[in-house]
């Protein structure tokens, strides 16, 4: 099933990480606000991952 843009914003927010990765830019570059810059798929979702894993445990 393909997601809307709407549709992956809302599972991003919703830390449902791996129902956008598909649709991520190799170069996709995400601004945390009072953080650091993220660049590149692999980095985005590495981060995704220690983010959900800090939120919600293993």
């Amino acid at each position: 099933m393909n997601l809307t843009n709407g549709q992956i914003a809302e599972a991003f927010s919703k830390h449902e990480f791996e129902r956008t990765y598909p649709y991520l830019s190799d170069t996709i570059q995400w601004k945390l606000v009072g953080s650091e810059r993220i660049v590149g798929k692999v980095d985005v979702m590495r981060n995704c991952l220690l983010r959900y894993v800090s939120l919600h445990g293993w």
